[in-house]
């Protein structure tokens, strides 16, 4: 029975549908390739990496998840690259070879502590690097998905300065290329990657990857979806009328905003304030609940990450946000004109901006050329905490 997990990564029978996008990703991979979930938050990135390592795990591969959030430096970088192989070394004792490699790196990089290792990365970054290298000279097939990737280049560029930034992606670039016939690699991060590194000027440093968008999931597998949640609560299923409401709400069809739907519909039942099936009214009244979550929020405060645009972009919202405003080149540029950073052509910087917020799931451009918000419950937000 499927679980509603609001927030943390489905694993198992929890997770539903995507078929195609598996399909894809898996041929991706099998050809040597390393894969790119280039998708705005909350479309369910780290459920779906998850998902690949279940597939596989049955391929005989060696998988690892690694999760950059609250790494600092390159040597917790590599400190715990080698925690996890020496987990997976733990569980399979034949894997002699990567005993020896794991206990040499710690030899070399005297590691005592965090502390330690920095000392050594600062006294010989080179040889540091090597030794990290060598941990991934594998003899077993590996499947290693990186996430919060862009989390940890902020960090390691507000602590370390851009140059050290730099200097490990161009690394990491090296290593996901020497090592292609062993390891395949996911990149994935709340924050946009491509927006980081293009902002930065550093896009070659993942021109080896493919990029896989996932987007927002089918009606057929929203529906399933929905439905799937309903039997595991034990709640009569949604009738197709019902669920046109739901989704017609909801618009941009993602699993958090599914399940985060789900959650307050149960909750309402629970408690009585709900009939049996949801109306227009129960739906909107939901959906105001929803866009009041902390979960939420942080939509806004992800914009701290776009450097000297964050003012533009927050205008750009701010305006946008609005039902009456108009998509107009030139009436946008006026309205971003006075946030721009000095000295910057406004035309350059709104292109700028609409492509960040574009590939971060803000905004996107319909057939006619109306730029919007991709979400109207994130519009609804927008409105309310900075507008209205």
């Amino acid at each position: 029975m499927v679980k509603n997990l609001v927030g943390p990564p489905v694993t198992g029978e929890n997770f539903v549908g995507r078929t195609n996008e598996i399909t894809k990703a898996v041929s991706i991979l099998e050809q040597g390739n390393s894969l790119l979930l280039a998708s705005p938050r909350r479309v369910g990135k780290s459920s779906f990496s998850q998902k690949m390592l279940d597939i596989f795990a049955k391929k005989d591969y060696k998988t690892i998840y690694f999760d950059l959030q609250g790494i600092n430096s390159e040597q917790e970088f590599g400190d715990r690259l080698a925690d996890k192989l020496q987990e997976i070394q733990n569980r399979e004792s034949a894997l002699n070879n990567l005993k020896d490699k794991i206990e040499k790196f710690f030899r070399k990089v005297k590691k005592l502590d965090v502390k330690g290792i920095g000392v050594e990365f600062r006294t010989d970054p080179e040889m540091f690097y090597k030794s990290v290298e060598s941990l991934l000279e594998l003899d077993e097939n590996f499947l290693i998905v990186v996430d919060e990737l862009a989390i940890f280049l902020q960090t390691l560029e507000e602590t370390s300065g851009f140059e050290r930034v730099e200097s490990f992606m161009n690394w990491f670039r090296r290593i996901r290329i020497d090592r292609r016939e062993k390891i395949g690699w996911i990149l994935c991060s709340s924050v946009s990657i491509t927006n980081y590194v293009s902002k930065n000027r550093i896009s070659h440093t993942i021109n080896d990857v493919v990029s896989l968008n996932l987007g927002e999931m089918s009606t057929e597998e929203a529906t399933e979806l929905l439905q799937k949640l309903c039997d595991g609560a034990a709640i009569s299923r949604f009738s197709k009328e019902q669920i046109n409401i739901i989704l017609e709400r909801i618009g941009w069809k993602l699993p958090f905003f599914i399940q985060s739907f789900f959650q307050h519909y149960k909750s309402g039942l629970k408690q009585e304030q709900y009939a049996e099936l949801p109306t227009e009214n129960i739906t909107d009244s939901i959906i105001e609940q929803i866009i009041r979550e902390h979960q939420v929020s942080s939509w806004s405060e992800r914009l701290s990450g776009y450097g000297k645009y964050e003012r533009s972009a927050q205008t750009l919202l701010n305006y946008l946000c609005q039902p009456t405003h108009i998509s107009r080149r030139n009436h946008l540029e006026t309205i971003i004109a006075r946030t721009c950073p000095k000295g910057d052509d406004v035309g350059v910087v709104l292109a700028e901006v609409k492509q960040m917020l574009e590939n971060d799931g803000y905004l996107m451009e319909t057939g006619e050329g109306e730029i919007v918000f991709r979400s109207p419950i994130i519009r609804q937000y927008w409105f309310t905490k900075f507008v209205k």
